[in-house]
């Protein structure tokens, strides 16, 4: 286990090693983090500490995530590092711990060789080492290393008949929400289907009734073990674990009575109210059907509409990439396999793996809930394929060894060296991904910097607009509140998305004051675009009179009782299709408008008289001297204008425009620092976002500069 931890350790520094060498990854000396969820996990514990997010109203208890930002806060307090450097490292020295739970399980079925591939396997699995990879201070560090520990234990209580077992296993189920809050149905899978399996294979032996009564409690009382839930009333946690544990003592003491339960009144009893304890109190079918028509639903596009004021807003949730799926299921098949085994061979040798420890052990049944997670892969997302990575890690290496011993009886030796051979073959797929998977931080140095600067600037109670991804970053490095962050993802996110594609400054600054003003006056978790758009659904003006007034010059916005800033960095221009998704719709019949043309491309290049542009498969060809593009598949179209911003000189950027075509809605534009290219129609140049980063050209009378640099900008709303 030693061994295996210490190789997922070497191997999760890779990435450091890359991102040390690049400057714009690098903060206070520091590797910047991989996910937004960082941020948020990152300011709780700032907050704890009294550091930077110690004045974000809107920041979480340090209790309310549970386990993840309880052990950066300790790790701060106990070791004095840094929180930024604390949630690079963790990662690295928690992702191998699942391998214990997995050597254990070869372990237990008699193969020391078994469980240490199968470990060595999973701890690098591509799912897993994506979402645990250095600087991916998340969640998923336990999501399947708490529930691997507890199938584990479940194995161990059947296979041996011990109570003891069975204990730990319902602690660990337990326990689990405080380590991973939405993994609450995965705890219900696990115990339900521990207990069915006993019911259909041992049904007169007593430790069935003994794990029916004691996993049923701890069904029962396992939703009080999230963070919120023990942060609103921890004493409660404590009389919920002494109820288990005053259960387990009275369970042991009193299994002789269990022998044949069905002649036991007190058993029978027992056992009904403990039916009835989990249908009414835990539902866990219900929740185990809800969580997971969350995720197959993510791909729907509106929020639920509010009878309040039948207003119909995207849903972020729909553009997450881990609620994807392929168009196919053939492709959602190789996605899935290649992201839980390392590639399609390795899938298959999964499935039939799995089938095969079935077929030989049957309580490998017990595992069916980490089966079912791959299943749901291919039908909500990319998100469950990470569950299913011990078990198919187990499975694929089982038939490595089994097939060449079982053909080679009389050369055990051979038959051990082949399935090696094959278990290498399985981790090379996956160390290749580890080396090409080169992922970028959330944020660069210096749309960092930018946020820094404006900390000493700022006071309590002051607020940031940015695009929601930039939320959690803006607590962590500015200190400033924030309408929509990555915890927060509500319909205020068309509140920001209105502002930045708005072609009228006038109306950001506007819809900014009053929002904000609004937002801190009343309760944060109710949506204030809601509660501004609500009294004009109905009225004679409708909503376009709403926003046309916010418009005007003669707009009386509220007394401003704090500051607003708002922040621009050049990676939002990715987000700018995302941002119309949410903007540009009518909120009455939840109907997009027609969309707009937005190319940002990867490569570009120009030798005076002809430049040529490439995203992906998209190829584009420009005569500069008429301004005529075309495309690789025969298609033409003239140029509005093609602007060439050079890196700025002095502070000021010097914008060279070539005229082409006034009729045409295609506008290019290069800009040397950050090095863009890119093609867009009208609508979106004219946007508040893009005049007011790209072209940095703003309405004086209404913001303020007060940061930035070439690669992002602050603005101070006057």
């Amino acid at each position: 286990m030693s061994v295996v931890w210490f190789f997922s350790v070497l191997v999760r520094l890779n990435w450091i090693g890359d991102a040390t060498q690049i400057d714009s990854f690098m903060w206070n000396g520091v590797p910047l983090v991989t996910t937004n969820d960082s941020y948020l996990f990152g300011s709780i514990a700032q907050k704890a500490i009294g550091g930077t997010a110690s004045n974000v109203a809107d920041c979480p208890g340090i209790l309310d995530h549970g386990m993840i930002t309880v052990l950066l806060f300790v790790s701060a307090k106990w070791t004095g590092l840094s929180v930024d450097t604390l949630m690079i490292w963790l990662p690295v020295f928690i992702g191998g711990i699942v391998a214990i739970p997995v050597f254990l399980i070869g372990r237990l079925f008699g193969s020391t060789l078994w469980g240490f591939c199968a470990a060595v396997l999973a701890s690098v699995a591509q799912s897993y080492y994506n979402r645990t990879m250095a600087g991916y201070f998340d969640t998923d560090m336990f999501s399947i290393t708490v529930p691997a520990f507890a199938l584990y234990c479940l194995l161990a209580a059947h296979r041996k008949e011990s109570f003891a077992w069975l204990t730990a296993g319902s602690a660990t189920l337990f326990i689990y929400p405080f380590f991973y809050f939405p993994g609450v149905p995965i705890a219900y899978a696990l115990a339900l289907t521990f207990v069915g399996f006993r019911l259909l294979t041992r049904f007169r032996h007593p430790m069935t009734w003994q794990s029916f009564l004691l996993l049923g409690l701890a069904v029962m009382i396992l939703d009080g073990s999230t963070g919120r839930a023990i942060a609103r009333a921890p004493l409660l946690w404590f009389v919920r674990a002494a109820i288990l544990y005053a259960a387990s003592v009275i369970l042991q003491k009193t299994a002789g009575s269990m022998q044949v339960p069905w002649r036991s009144r007190s058993v029978m009893a027992a056992c009904a109210l403990t039916c009835l304890g989990v249908i009414v109190f835990s539902e866990p079918i219900k929740h185990i059907g809800r969580r997971t028509s969350e995720y197959i639903g993510a791909r729907s596009e509106l929020l639920p509409q509010s009878p309040a004021d039948g207003l119909n807003f995207f849903k972020a949730g729909s553009l997450v990439v881990e609620a994807q799926t392929a168009n196919s299921l053939r492709e959602n098949i190789v996605i899935t396999a290649r992201r839980v085994s390392g590639s399609l061979i390795g899938g298959i040798l999964a499935i039939a793996g799995f089938v095969l420890l079935v077929f030989h052990a049957r309580e490998f049944a017990i595992a069916l809930p980490f089966v079912g997670f791959a299943y749901l892969a291919m039908q909500g997302g990319e998100r469950f394929t990470i569950h299913a990575v011990p078990i198919g890690a187990l499975s694929a290496t089982a038939i490595c060894f089994w097939l060449p011993n079982l053909m080679m009886k009389k050369a055990p030796g051979a038959g051990k060296m082949i399935g090696l051979a094959v278990c290498s073959l399985l981790l090379f797929a996956n160390l290749q991904h580890v080396a090409a998977y080169k992922t970028s931080p959330v944020l660069d140095s210096k749309s960092v910097a930018t946020l820094a600067q404006t900390a000493p600037k700022s006071d309590a109670g002051d607020y940031l607009i940015t695009w929601w991804d930039y939320g959690t970053a803006a607590w962590y490095y500015s200190g400033l509140n924030t309408v929509c962050n990555p915890g927060n993802q509500n319909s205020d996110i068309y509140l920001v998305a209105k502002i930045l594609n708005s072609p009228s400054q006038a109306l950001a600054a506007n819809l900014t004051k009053v929002a904000i003003e609004t937002h801190a006056e009343a309760s944060p978790s109710r949506p204030v675009i809601r509660r501004l758009l609500k009294p004009h659904v109905k009225s004679i003006a409708g909503l376009d009179g709403f926003f046309s007034e916010v418009s005007s010059t003669n707009y009386l916005a509220p007394a401003k009782t704090r500051e607003t800033y708002l922040f621009l960095n050049h990676q939002m221009l990715n987000f700018i299709p995302a941002m119309r998704l949410f903007s540009e719709r009518d909120l009455l019949t939840g109907e997009p408008h027609p969309g707009r043309t937005f190319i940002s491309f990867n490569d570009w290049k120009s030798d005076g008289q002809i430049l040529q542009a490439t995203r992906g498969a998209i190829r584009m060809q420009v005569d500069r001297k008429n301004l005529q593009a075309t495309l690789d598949d025969g298609r033409q179209f003239a140029l509005n204008n093609f602007d060439y911003i050079p890196a700025a000189q002095a502070g000021r950027l010097s914008i060279k425009r070539q005229s082409g075509h006034p009729t045409s809605p295609f506008r290019l534009v290069i800009r040397e620092e950050p090095p863009l290219c890119i093609l867009m129609e009208e609508d979106i140049f004219h946007s508040n976002f893009v005049q007011m980063y790209l072209y940095e050209s703003f309405d004086a009378e209404r913001f303020e500069r007060v940061a930035g640099n070439p690669y992002a900008i602050m603005y101070r709303v006057k």
